[in-house]
């Protein structure tokens, strides 16, 4: 956490240390605190907290280490979204000219996908014109768009949409029947971007606007970039014991147009809330 290495966990009574590169690390402090899922002993939950001179560390050097010898490492992640993002990049592959359509492509923070499809027909869409953008439009009508596409592709969009369950009834009239269509978003984030900062999405969300009547099929979803969430005050109640759940910052899905949608959204979000965002110069 900018610069500062913390560890927290339980034990059977054991003292931990913070171990880096084989080194315990200097300065560091620990905290015992009682665990109600652990009977013995009262103080088997513990946080430690070292200051470190890189922000950048290999995450497989740190360990914990106990006074008994035992040592942990931190798990492996959860790299569900890659699996499903390097899926979606082998079909996109196999299909030399497949058009392909990205909902929020402009490199807002500098950043953009177009270079991962490199042997299909890309168009870039966005709400605000900028690099990397073909065509401004908003992902709930995608008004102008005429074209139809074999693949969708979407990263960071979908938690800046005031009616996310309005745009894959949209995006559904231009994908051809078995179009694939990749979209991540965010599980857990920091406001961002606002006041345009409305969702959040559980990989069990994506389903409550990727189905059936929306004329898609779910065929997978899941999380990466494993997280903790820590409340600047936990005085107890609900935020006790919080920071030792775990979280996620990234969700997404794969999903197939199957047919044509049975709803019928004809809400305009732009009659209820300013959408004419104002961020395009923001990182």
């Amino acid at each position: 956490m900018d610069g500062v290495l913390i560890a927290t966990g339980r034990t059977t009574g054991e003292d931990p240390q913070l171990v880096y590169g084989g080194v315990p690390i200097p300065r560091q402090a620990c905290a015992r605190y009682f665990r109600p899922d652990i009977d013995i002993p009262r103080s088997a939950g513990f946080r430690i907290a070292a200051p470190l001179p890189d922000k950048n560390i290999a995450e497989q050097e740190v360990i914990v280490r106990f006074d008994n010898g035992a040592e942990l490492r931190p798990a492996p992640g959860f790299f569900d979204t890659n699996t499903m993002l390097d899926k979606f990049r082998g079909e996109v592959s196999a299909k030399p000219g497949a058009k392909l359509i990205e909902i929020g492509s402009r490199a807002r923070s500098g950043n953009t996908y177009r270079q991962l499809f490199p042997n299909c027909a890309y168009f870039g869409i966005d709400v605000a014109p900028g690099p990397n953008v073909d065509l401004v439009t908003d992902a709930h009508s995608m008004a102008g768009v005429k074209d139809m596409f074999d693949f969708a592709f979407s990263i960071s969009v979908f938690e800046h949409l005031m009616m996310p369950w309005v745009a894959p009834h949209a995006l559904n009239r231009v994908l051809n029947n078995g179009a694939l269509a990749f979209i991540q978003s965010h599980a857990a984030w920091p406001l961002h971007v606002q006041p345009w900062d409305f969702f959040r999405f559980s990989k069990e969300a994506y389903s409550s606007i990727f189905n059936a009547f929306t004329g898609f099929e779910m065929i997978d979803a899941g999380y990466s970039m494993p997280a903790f969430i820590v409340p600047t005050s936990a005085e107890g109640g609900a935020l006790h014991g919080l920071d030792d759940q775990p979280a996620f910052l990234l969700s997404a899905c794969l999903v197939r147009k199957t047919g044509e949608p049975t709803v019928n959204w004809s809400a305009d979000p732009s009659t209820i809330f300013n959408l004419n965002y104002s961020h395009g110069i923001l990182t």
